[in-house]
């Protein structure tokens, strides 16, 4: 199975939001509004193209990963649309 998707997939990150362990719950929020590409926060991998249009992430032969492997108990929310003749579209 091939590593790159086929087709342009955008996708929209609304927020995630992210509970820290400890005698008390601390509550983080990260949110992305695209209005650039902030390649600080997010990492691309393959040699596709990654870039931003409209406040929409937009990706094509690529992934793309943001946060901190130090995050427990979180939970992702966002919009994801791909053009009527993409062949693959995944999202994990």
């Amino acid at each position: 199975m091939s590593t790159k998707t086929t087709g342009l997939l955008r996708v929209i990150l609304l927020g995630l939001g992210v509970m820290a362990a400890s005698s008390s719950v601390v509550a983080q929020t990260f949110s992305d509004s695209f209005d650039t590409l902030d390649r600080k926060v997010w990492t691309q991998v393959d040699r596709g193209e990654l870039s931003v249009r409209d406040g929409v992430l937009a990706l094509k032969d690529c992934y793309v990963y943001a946060g901190d492997v130090a995050w427990k108990n979180y939970s992702l929310e966002f919009k994801a649309r791909a053009p009527e003749d993409a062949d693959t579209v995944r999202i994990f």
